[in-house]
Parts: structure tokens; sequence; C-alpha cells
């Protein structure tokens, strides 16, 4: 028996020696910084150290690690970092390496604009535009997809279901063929009389009846629907879906004219379709701005009628101001008016981006240099 139990123990001692002999696992070597990492690494972890931010390298790689904890806004349903600040300093540090290009809001849209009245001249050149509906669809349809595009994506925080923004476009362009058009024609018939009685005959027309037709149905369209939607449930929603309405309305306005008016010359036809849009686009997007603040501000009601008859008067003195700008003594000349036109939409364009920005500071519960705000400040911000 003591024969066993010795030759057990030297059998454990000899199958214990022999698994000691197998080499440890080697860990795999720490990546060695890159010159890119090394050249930057001092400065984010500096960055990092006061901000209590977690920093790591891998090789080539720089983790920014943001941590959950003091950093979730109590007044936000989204987890987000508390502050702008630390990652725009985090940005300057980087903006030497990434070679940046200067981004101009709504640059590429102007020039799809540009490139869609020039093609519109050159497929037609030497011929009148043809007076067809399918293709007054189309044509219309363009220049409203591209500022559609660009608004929708003005909305980074919380964007809008593209189908809901689709049928509020749609419902637009049904009060546009249903309601606007009817009455503009049949009703008030603005085109017999809005330059033929008088130097005030313009406002009556342009703004009294053609601003005020399009400014209702574009907040019939918003009103009734999204707005009593929980889908409403920031300040750019009001921009972003005021757009859509508006831009249902200038398809509507676009599409007419080309189904119904002959002898039109392409590069005209272009420019006025280019230029109805970026009407509708302005007014609406004043006039979202005020929808905006029906909803969220309690003295809502007096500041949105101020702003309805604002966005009225710039639908109808846009509308003008095209039409007189490519007015000359010899006729009409379209690059002219489209020259304005353009003007209208790079301010057009820039106001939007910096309205977009300041409600998603201002539903990050930020101030305007990125800094946290009080908690009894934020639902104040406009």
């Amino acid at each position: 028996m003591k024969l066993i139990s010795t030759f057990s123990l030297l059998g454990c001692l000899f199958l214990a020696g022999c698994a000691s002999k197998e080499p440890a696992p080697v860990p795999p070597p720490t990546p060695e910084a890159t010159p890119w990492a090394q050249l930057h690494m001092a400065e984010l972890t500096a960055i990092a150290l006061e901000e209590k931010y977690e920093i790591e390298n891998n090789g080539e790689e720089i983790r920014l690690i943001i941590p959950v904890n003091g950093n979730f806004h109590p007044k936000r349903t989204l987890l987000l970092p508390s502050g702008l600040v630390p990652l725009s300093r985090v940005a300057k540090v980087l903006r030497g390496s990434l070679h940046p290009a200067l981004a101009v809001p709504g640059q590429h849209e102007a020039l799809l604009v540009v490139a869609f009245v020039g093609a519109v001249a050159w497929i037609w050149e030497g011929r009148m535009l043809p007076t067809h509906a399918g293709l007054g669809v189309l044509l219309a349809g363009i220049p409203a997809a591209i500022f559609l595009i660009f608004i929708y994506r003005q909305d980074r925080v919380e964007p809008e279901p593209i189908g809901v923004v689709l049928g509020v476009f749609a419902l637009g362009a049904l009060l546009g063929f249903g309601a606007v058009v009817p009455l503009e024609t049949e009703v008030f018939a603005i085109g017999d009389w809005t330059h033929r009685s008088g130097p005030y005959a313009w406002l009556a027309s342009s703004v009294g009846v053609a601003g005020t037709l399009h400014m209702l149905a574009v907040y019939v369209a918003v009103r009734y629907t999204v707005y009593q939607t929980t889908e409403f449930d920031e300040p750019i929603d009001g921009v972003v879906y005021a757009v859509a309405a508006g831009l249902g309305l200038a398809t509507v306005d676009n599409a007419l004219f080309v189904a119904q008016h002959d002898e039109v010359f392409p590069l005209a036809g272009a420019v006025i379709i280019a230029n109805t849009t970026l009407i509708d686009v302005a007014a609406s997007a004043l006039l979202g701005f005020g929808l905006s603040r029906l909803r969220f501000e309690e003295d809502g009601v007096l500041t949105f009628l101020g702003i309805f008859l604002w966005a009225v008067a710039l639908h109808g003195g846009l509308h003008e101001l095209v039409v007189v700008a490519g007015t000359t003594a010899h006729g009409f000349d379209p690059l002219l008016s489209f020259a304005v036109g353009l003007g209208t939409a790079a301010v057009v364009l820039f106001g939007s981006q910096r309205l977009a920005v300041r409600f998603a500071r201002a539903q990050l519960g930020l101030d305007d240099e990125g800094h946290v705000l009080p908690t009894e400040e934020v639902d104040h911000v406009a």
C-alpha cells in the first residue's frame, strides 16, 4: 500500500513538472504609437485629464472615451456630452492634420439648382419648353427634392420620420392643387389685374392674395396634422414640416406652369421654376419658426401672428422682387431674375442652417458658446 502511494506521489510530481515546463502565453506586444499619434497624444491627454475623459492609444488610433456618469443632461432624453467646448478643443488640436475644407451650408444645393437651370436650357436649346403635364411634374420635382433633402438634413438631433415628412409634402401639394390654385385663378383671378391696376395692385395680389393663401395652406398642412402628434417635439421640427408643405405647394405651381403655358423659353422656364421653389422655401421656413414658437412658448400666439404676417410679406415681396429684377426695357431677362433668386437662396439656406444649429443647441441644453445652461434656463431657450 505504501508502495502504491509512493508511485502515485511520484507520478503527480512528474506530471506537474512536465506541465511547468510549458512556456507561459506571451501577451501581445503593445502597438507602437505612430508619428501621427505621438504628435497629438500629449495635447489630447492633457484635455482628457482636465475633462475627466479616458484616452487610449492603439498604435495609429487614439480613442477618446467620454464616461456616461456626469454627462447625462437631466432635462434631456438623449445620452449626449454635457458640453461641446471640450470636443471643440479636441477638434482644434486635430484640425491641422485632418486636411479640413471650408464648408458653406447649402453650397451644394445652390450649385445643384444652377446645374438644373443650365441642364434645362441645354436640353431644349433652340426650342420652346414642351407643354406636358408629366414633364411639368418632373421639372418641378427636381428643385423641390434638392431643398427637401437639405432642410431634412438640418434636424441632426432627432431626425423626423421620412414618411411623415413626405406625407406633409403631399398634403401641401393637395391643398395647393385643390384650394390655393383655384382661389388664385378663378375666385380672385389675380393674373388679370396684378400688373394692370396701378402700382399697389401687386401688393394686393402677391401679398394679400397669393402670399396669404400659400402661408395659410402651409399652416393648415402642419397645424392640423403632425403638429398634434408627438413627432413635433423639438423647435426645428416646425421648420422641417413647414418647408415640406411649402415645397408641395411650389411643386404644384411649377407643374401647372409647365403644363399650361405655351411658347416658354427653356432658360426662362427653368428660372421661374427655381425661383418659385426658393420663394416657398424662404417663406415656409419663417412660418415654421413661428409654428415652433406657437408650440413651445407660453406667449407663442402673438409671436406666431407676427411671424405669419412677416412670412406672407416675404412670400409676396420676393415674388415681385424676382419679377422686377428680370424686367428690362427689352422684356424679361431670366439671368438677372435668377441672380436675385440665387442671392435669396444663399440667405435662406444660411439662415435655415443657423436656425437648425440654434435649435439643436437649445435641445441639448447648450448656449451659443457650447456651454451647459442652468437647468431652469434650458426650457426657455429657442
